[in-house]
Formats: C-alpha cells, structure tokens, sequence
C-alpha cells in the first residue's frame, strides 16, 4: 500500500465522521464555545434542575439557560400571572444576566427588578425574565420579614 493510498484511506472517514458529527452536534459544540447549556420546557412542571419558587404555575415556554462555569442561570418564559409579592420586592437594578437567553428584555434599560430570594426578575414579553446570581438579593429585604 502507497503513501497516497493510505492518507486517502483516513480521510474520507475522517470527513465523514466530522460531517455527521458537525450535523447532529452543533448545539453540543455551540453550548462548549458559549460556555452554557439551553433547555426548554413546555410548562414549569417539566422544567430540567431546580425549578426556582417564584416562577408562577401557569408559566409556559420556558428557556433556561445554565452558565458551565458556575451557578449562573437565566430563565425566560411566558405567563399571565403576577409574581407573588410575598417573594418577591421591586428594587433598583443592580445586576445583569452573565448567560443570555435568546430574545430576552434588555435588562440595561431597566431601572427596577424584582428581587426574588437568589434572582432578579423583569418583565418580558407576555411573561418575565429572571436571573442568578444577582445583587439585588443581598441588598433587598426580605418581603417576609417585618421590621
């Protein structure tokens, strides 16, 4: 067997195994690069980790996004129902998302969040817009606690 004859022998797998590998991984290989994982689910039931409290019941096409590197997760998804200010209290936006959603509000030209425990939470387009970590939370009281 030739030189020639060999090198051709690798190559075609070889291109055949980054063609189908190209096909069927690129969000594998996007979520690496980016250094986050995007899942979505259809409503909050079957959301993937933990499902964080203030995310209302009748919350519906959710995207959430886990940052790789840490704790950071941001969460986007529609619903028709207020937050439950017994969790959540409006203060002034300290914090931005470190992973993005896609088609998320522009939290920079917001002035006020809400602070749910660990996540701050804007509105969205026919629903809200949260994420963690956040600042506000340390420096927002608790809803729950009275003075």
């Amino acid at each position: 067997m030739n030189t020639t004859t060999f090198i051709r022998s690798l190559l075609v797998p070889a291109v055949v195994v980054l063609a189908v590998g190209g096909l069927s991984g690129c969000g594998v290989v996007e979520d690496v690069t980016s250094g986050s994982v995007t899942s979505t689910a259809d409503t909050r039931e079957a959301l993937s980790g933990e499902i964080p409290a203030w995310i209302p019941v009748d919350a519906t096409g959710i995207t959430r996004v886990d940052g790789t590197r840490g704790d950071a997760v941001s969460i986007l998804f529609q619903s028709s129902s207020d937050l439950d200010p017994s969790s959540c209290v409006a203060v002034p936006r300290v914090s931005a998302p470190t992973v993005q959603v896609e088609d998320a509000p522009d939290v920079y030209a917001e002035d006020q969040v809400f602070s749910c425990g660990d996540w701050a939470v804007v509105p969205a387009t026919g629903g809200w817009y949260g994420w963690t970590p956040a600042t506000e939370s340390t420096a927002a009281p608790s809803p729950t606690t009275k003075d």
